[in-house]
């Protein structure tokens, strides 16, 4: 007979609904300035403020440049995974939210790529999200891959989403390395990045964190706060 152990642990969170510290970054880029993002962190940038219209910059990885033009907004939503450095060479002001292990990937095209492109592969039971393009002025040619249907050629926007099982291949037909879209799977819903944009109503966001030693915290969950102010919370521990 197996016997297996359980421990309840009935959590009655009085959860302060606190807004997550957001960042801003002052431009331009320096030596001693710079906008980094680190392995196993991403960032959600929902505010661009610029001297002269057009930002112009790029993303850094790997030792690789891929170019960003972002244009000034208060209602964005763009999104960066590490590890990379954003560069920006003018003066401007983005605010952003920074959150650890969760969930986003940053889709990063070379330079006259019509082979090997990128792929998004969304696995059955799942569901991908595309942020906005961090490159808006270049359009990928995007082919929409699904059983039964064949391979066809689409065009992606930020807040789009496919259910899977479905392949997108990004292909970039311009000379110059580009940084497109970022996405994440809504099923990851711990890890919820729409909970990081600034809404109208700017509703604070509930999260519940992790830490090994009291001090170093990190968010292992991100809800809304139209989850209901006075909903209770349980974490359960089983083995």
């Amino acid at each position: 007979m197996r016997s297996s152990a359980g421990v309840l642990l009935s959590l009655c969170l009085i959860v302060s609904a606190a807004r997550l510290n957001g960042e801003t970054f002052y431009g331009p880029t320096s030596a001693t300035n710079k906008f980094l993002i680190a392995s196993n962190e991403s960032v959600v940038i929902s505010s661009i403020v610029s001297a002269a219209g057009l930002l112009n910059g790029d993303v850094m990885a790997s030792n690789s440049a891929y170019a960003v033009h972002l244009y000034p907004s208060g209602t964005g939503r763009y999104a960066l995974a590490g590890p990379v450095e954003l560069r920006i060479p003018s003066a401007c002001a983005l605010y952003f939210k920074r959150v650890q292990n969760i969930s986003i990937r940053t889709i990063l095209l070379t330079g006259n790529d019509n082979t090997n492109g990128f792929l998004v592969s969304v696995p059955a039971g799942k569901t991908v999200e595309f942020f906005d393009s961090l490159d808006g002025d270049v359009i990928p040619n995007a082919f929409l891959v699904k059983t039964g249907f064949g391979s066809n050629q689409v065009q992606v926007v930020g807040g789009q989403r496919l259910d899977g099982p479905v392949d997108v291949r990004f292909y970039n037909t311009i000379s110059g390395n580009v940084a497109s879209f970022s996405y994440w799977f809504v099923e990851d819903v711990f890890q919820n990045p729409n909970a990081l944009v600034p809404s109208a109503s700017q509703a604070p966001q509930i999260f519940v964190e992790k830490s090994g030693d009291l001090n170093r915290w990190q968010p292992v969950a991100i809800f809304g706060q139209s989850l209901g102010s006075n909903t209770f919370y349980r974490l359960r521990i089983t083995k």
